[in-house]
């Protein structure tokens, strides 16, 4: 029948990417024969427009009807009334019209459309008076050809290049290349692929080795990282580079912007390949990826043939997060970059600056009038890696580059995730800790981020980790039931019936899977319509709740209904546990198709074919429950969920290759409140769970199962900030030397009992809580906020060692809502009965609350998990054995235990397998310094030399600041080493874009020196005030004799930071080092001078340094010791050149008398664990501060006296509240 083919036409073209990448959104409509959907070309400034179309006579289709279209969008773009306004579909199907329709209104959008652009297409009017109008990048349309084999010139009419036109392209070339060295020096790999020369379709890349990035084991784990790739921004420019002066411009701005597109992801090598980066942004553009990307690249003028050099399978890919930054960076890089430049702001004042006059009109006021909260700053909690922690905009704007200051920015919301709303992006305001990201509190974020697809693809989690999803839904569901469950997923527009919501009564014919309504009475019809689910009753039978979606209403009175979802319930002796299929019914798995409707299930075998039911329409929102309501309905709707093995299997039945992976498609099962509950509980989990059973985890990873639990399930388990490892490291360090220093005065009995906890810094406990509190746990962590069991030993975290006693805090039968007692989800194959974790704790027993007879820690950074235990109730022989495999572990993977502190299952102690960062941490056991743990290795500066070729002298100055010395010259490796970026070789194409622009006028290509296996790059150009050691004056500096204070433990801890001081200044290139030490100006280790030097250029403090006569070349600091070293900070001053006070200007955390004006060197601030190195690179990150930058008095060089550094010193601690350093006079004025 025509009808049945129009809607069935409809239904197929419905599904997702059906009707091409630009159609989304097409469904039926109000009437009979109509429908929509949204055409969005998906390219930056371009709007989207909704269309309708009606066919008038249905009986005509798909051969001789007609086909009405019309815009129905209130502000319709130009173009789309044009396209729209002479195209002829009639007589054609659906599919053919829709796809003509797309066609045309793509059309309409090429630049030679009619002659011109029409620029009211575009959402930013007022760049109407751009003095570029009719331009693309800044160059009008009778300048810009390109030749058949797509290299991009600038023609005049005779086909050769105008002189005055190859000089602007020879300009964009130069201001390219000097940018993409401003970003060499800062630390990063640099690639261009394309036509960078011609201008039309290059990208530049940006890549770090994601190992650089200070980023915690846990974290890398929780994000799915892989440390040995590469974090890449990679930028699209189809028209001409686009410098940071015109991207920002006030006219230029608008039109600079729209050719230039942003997008991340990770690959083994420093840049993608060509046709990976061609790809990435056609995949982006589709929505294949993430639907929150908005940007587009073309293929014009590209050549795309195989690289044999290069692997051929797909390498670069996204991450956990591309969706929100790539959403980020092309809607909102440029407008901070804009306001930070024209204001001042520091990357948080720009982003509250933004966020604050989004919908509203830009102010007009000067960056003195601003509010001093835009230029508020909130520093990370611990210090970041330098190269995190830099700003390309901390000195002058035209020394930054838009490539370095995307990858700067990026960076910040990738390490710092946690802190930002993955919609918003604005800070996130909680008080507990996640290792993954999340929304703000803001109902509409958490709406965007489910509906845009932001959060994490439950269909993945279902096929990869079905456990981790089981366990998830099960504790939801059982913390719902026992009325403890507190946080709900408002603010996602999820429709459910309600005990307001009205009753409906109707005839069921089961077989036929029809309703029939009372035809005669249309006031009271039901307003159903097609997609809508309802909630069916059968009276006498209260409990029984039966769930169903409407497939058909155009034959009203007959309503078309699925088959019913049921809770559980028995009815006529057939179980119709969740599914209400009789025994012989198919399962989900056995549909080949998502819309395959099966009634019956309500009725029993015996049943007349037709009964009287009653229904409630899913027509309340979820957010006007009350709390009770609502746990209630999260019961209700989880019931109607299928078990996540019958989801994995349907998902790999009905998943062809290279679709999308989509429960949406299993329309007639799943309801979308069902799912985006759902999907709510997998996204809002903020810990990292992974199975040991199923993850591919093996002994030679070090992620293993412990050894002794039994039947128990095991599961990795890591919460918290993505630095809390390291605050747990820092615990231990912290606690192992206050246990050595009570040591040293300890009697004999009682140093023998402490050389345990000397020899095992940590040890393990279990932690046990009721079923309905993990729900919460896993998304705040552990806290002792509220009361559960009585606190008899004190308030803090409980432990046990025996497993037992943790046992008898985590079951579940509690009462629940309605008195009754929980239970786990009904389709769970875990039906957990009780867990608990195995938490890793400093072991410093006697500063526990109590170590008899629990453990009880008050200190939250002294415990970290790691193992989360499940104790099932399923039949063995239903899933996989949950018993740990048996795995012999050498003593070198076996994690060392206190012998007077080692958990147990009954009489059983446990083997706790090692992970690489606790074996880590032993090895390390000597050193004190663990501010980067989890970073991979300080590659050596001495690059070993294997065979290559050697580059020609032309290429000079692109490695400037990478960090190697004059006479170490840069050897390109072809091997690839863990964590040196230096080994990866540099593509000959990056090297010629590096090249300085004198070197190359476009003459020739540089010339290849041929060498014995070597390709040596040429050493950077010297700076005029480059540092030189051993020719400081030490005139005027006071050395000090050998103290009567001497400590042992000082003493000894002075010697150690010295030697280690001065082995990497024999190890690491001066100017990257950045400050330096003689030994022979070091008679007395409690009095060191050091130089700080080689400050980055952009610096005014490096300015102030040049103007001086003779140049200064270093800063001179004196650092002084006190006999409680390392308990207490050391004192440090500078000796010479003297600073500008704050109130004069000046800055750098110097204060008017020369000391250090830093609550690390207070003890308020200090850490026993930190070292000199540490500090020093504090102070000379300090005084590069780029809000207060530091600025030398002007005339002579001057110096401090030591009386006035120690009274500054004092002064400042009084300003800031902060404690002064026991005895600090002993050792200062002596």
């Amino acid at each position: 029948m025509p009808r049945k083919q129009f809607i069935a036409d409809l239904e197929r073209l419905s599904l997702p990417g059906a009707s091409g990448s630009c159609i989304t959104g097409l469904k039926r409509g109000d009437d009979d024969g109509t429908f929509t959907f949204v055409f969005d070309a998906k390219r930056p400034g371009i709007k989207s427009v909704e269309v309708s179309g009606t066919v008038p006579e249905l009986f005509d289709y798909p051969t001789s009807h007609q086909l009405l279209l019309y815009t129905t969008s209130s502000d319709a773009p130009a173009y789309a009334s044009r396209a729209l306004e002479d195209l002829s579909v009639d007589s054609l199907n659906l599919e053919q019209a829709i796809q003509k329709i797309s066609d045309k209104l793509q059309k309409a959008l090429a630049p030679d459309y009619d002659g011109f652009q029409d620029y009211e297409d575009f959402e930013d009017l007022e760049a109407e008076s751009d003095s570029d109008e009719g331009s693309v990048g800044g160059w009008t349309d009778d300048e810009l050809q390109i030749d058949v084999d797509g290299d991009s010139q600038m023609v005049d009419g005779s086909g050769t290049e105008a002189p005055e036109r190859k000089a602007k392209r020879l300009a964009l070339i130069k201001e390219l290349r000097c940018d993409l060295r401003r970003a060499k020096t800062a630390g990063f790999k640099v690639g261009v692929l394309g036509d960078w020369r011609g201008g039309i379709n290059f990208y530049v890349a940006l890549g770090i080795r994601v190992g650089k990035l200070g980023i915690s084991e846990e974290a890398t784990n929780a994000w799915k990282l892989d440390r040995t790739k590469y974090f890449i921004v990679l930028i699209h420019y189809s028209n001409y580079y686009q410098t940071l002066e015109r991207l920002t411009g006030e006219i230029a701005g608008y039109h600079a912007k729209k050719g230039v597109a942003l997008c991340v992801g990770t690959s083994s090598h420093y840049k993608p390949t060509l046709q990976e980066a061609i790809n990435s942004f056609s995949r982006f553009s589709s929505g294949a990826e993430d639907s929150g990307q908005h940007v587009i690249g073309g293929t014009d003028g590209l050549e795309t043939e195989p690289d044999t050099s290069k692997k051929q399978e797909w390498d670069f890919g996204g991450i956990f997060i591309s969706g929100p930054l790539n959403q980020l960076l092309n809607s909102t890089l440029v407008p901070l970059l804009k306001y930070r430049l024209r204001y001042g702001f520091p990357w948080e004042g720009a982003e509250l600056y933004y966020s604050s006059n989004q919908g509203g009109k830009e102010t007009s006021l000067t960056a003195e009038c601003m509010d001093d909260r835009y230029y508020e700053v909130h520093p990370p909690k611990n210090p970041l890696a330098p190269i995190l922690m830099t700003d390309a905009l901390s000195g002058p704007a035209t020394e930054a580059s838009f490539p370095l200051l995307a990858m700067q920015f990026a960076l910040r919301h990738l390490v710092r995730c946690t802190e930002f709303c993955l919609v918003c992006h604005s800070r996130v305001s909680t008080d507990f800790e996640a290792l993954k990201p999340y929304v703000c509190s803001n109902p509409l974020c958490l709406y965007q981020y489910m509906s845009l697809g932001f959060g994490p693809s439950i269909e993945h989690e279902i096929v990869s980790l079905p456990s981790v999803v089981d366990l998830l839904v099960s504790f939801c569901y059982i913390s719902a039931k026992a009325g403890k469950l507190k946080d709900f997923p408002v603010g996602m527009d999820l429709k459910v019936p309600s005990i307001i919501s009205q009753v409906w009564k109707v005839d069921y014919y089961s077989f036929k899977g029809e309703f029939v309504f009372d035809g005669a009475d249309n006031d009271t019809r039901p307003p159903l319509k097609e997609g809508d689910w309802i909630i069916i009753t059968v009276p006498g039978s209260s409990s029984e709740e039966w769930h169903a979606r409407i497939t058909e209403t155009c034959y009203y009175p007959t309503v078309k209904i699925a088959q019913p979802v049921g809770s559980k319930t028995t009815i006529g002796g057939v179980s119709t546990l969740n599914g209400v299929q009789g025994v012989n019914s198919p399962s989900p798995s056995d549909k080949q198709t998502p819309d395959i409707s099966v009634s019956g299930g309500i009725f029993g075998p015996n049943d007349p074919e037709m009964k009287e039911v009653t229904f409630k329409i899913y027509d309340t929102s979820f957010d006007d429950l009350h709390e009770d309501e609502k746990r209630k309905t999260i019961i209700n709707i989880l019931n109607t969920l299928p078990s996540v093995a019958e989801m994995k299997e349907w998902l790999q039945k009905n998943t062809n290759v290279g679709d999308e992976a989509s429960l949406r498609k299993w329309r007639t099962r799943i309801s979308p409140t069902a799912l985006g509950v759902l999907r709510w509980i997998i996204a809002s989990n903020r810990s990292c769970i992974i199975p040991l059973d199923e993850s591919e985890e093996n002994p030679a990873s070090g992620f293993l199962p412990v050894q002794g639990m039994g039947e128990w399930k095991q599961f990795r388990f890591a919460m918290g900030a993505p630095d809390k490892e390291q605050r747990f490291v820092q615990s231990v360090r912290q606690a192992q030397k206050r246990l050595e220093l009570i040591c040293k005065f300890a009697s004999e009995t009682s140093r023998l009992f402490r050389a345990n906890q000397l020899a095992d810094p940590s040890l393990f406990a279990f932690h046990g809580s009721p079923l309905q509190n993990w729900h919460s746990i896993i998304r705040e962590g552990l806290h002792f906020k509220e009361t559960a069991h009585g606190r008899a030993f004190g308030h803090g975290c409980y432990h046990s060692l025996d497993l037992n006693t943790s046992i008898g805090y985590s079951s579940a039968m509690t009462p629940g809502l309605g008195g009754q007692s929980t239970g786990c989800w009904p389709q769970s194959e875990l039906k957990i009965t009780s867990a608990l974790s195995l938490n890793e704790i400093v072991n410093a027993p006697n500063e526990f609350v109590s170590k008899s007879p629990h453990l009880v820690v008050a200190q939250l950074d002294w415990i970290q998990t790691r193992y989360l235990f499940v104790k099932s109730i399923q039949d063995p022989s239903t899933i996989s054995s949950s018993s740990a495999p048996k795995i012999t572990l050498g003593s070198q993977m076996i994690h060392p235990q206190d012998p007077q502190y080692t958990p147990r299952n009954s009489a059983t102690r446990l083997v706790i397998p090692s992970t690489p960062s606790s074996r880590q941490r032993i090895a390390l056991s000597d050193s004190f310094d663990v501010e980067m743990l989890d970073a991979p290795p300080v590659s050596s500066p001495t690059k070993r030399k294997k065979k290559g070729k050697t580059l020609g002298a032309a290429i000079t100055s692109m490695f400037y600041g990478t960090g190697n010395s004059a006479d170490d010259p840069y050897v390109i490796d072809d091997d690839q080493a863990d964590w040196d970026d230096a080994s990866i070789a540099t593509d000959t194409e990056d090297l010629l874009a590096l090249l300085s622009d004198d070197d190359d006028d476009e003459k020739e290509e540089p010339v290849i020196e041929k060498g014995k296996g070597k390709e040596v790059i040429p050493t950077k150009p010297a700076r005029i005030d480059e540092f030189q050691p051993g020719t400081l004056d030490t005139s005027q500096i006071q050395f000090l004799k050998p103290p009567s204070y001497a400590s042992s433990m000082a003493s000894k801890r002075l010697n150690s930071d010295l030697q280690s001081i001065i082995k990497l200044q024999e190890s690491t290139p001066l100017d990257q080092l950045g400050f330096y030490i003689n030994p022979d100006h070091v008679d007395n280790v409690y009095q060191w001078i050091v130089e700080l030097h080689s400050f980055p250029e952009s610096l005014p403090l490096v300015q102030d340094m040049r103007s001086k006569n003779p140049i200064l070349r270093s800063i001179i600091l004196e650092i002084r010791f006190g006999p409680q070293y390392p308990m207490t900070p050391p004192f440090v001053r500078v000796v010479k050149p003297r600073f500008l006070g704050f109130n004069q200007g000046g800055g750098g955390n110097v204060t008017l008398g020369g000391a250090m004006c830093m609550e690390l060197l207070t003890n308020s601030g200090w850490s026993a664990v930190s070292t000199v190195e540490s500090v020093l690179m504090q102070v000379r990150l300090a005084m590069m501060d780029e809000q207060r930058p530091a600025r030398l008095e002007h005339g002579n060089v001057g110096s401090y006296s030591v009386a006035e550094s120690v009274e500054a010193f004092k002064r400042a601690c009084r300003n800031h509240g902060w404690k002064e350093p026991e005895g600090m006079d002993s050792f200062i004025r002596q």
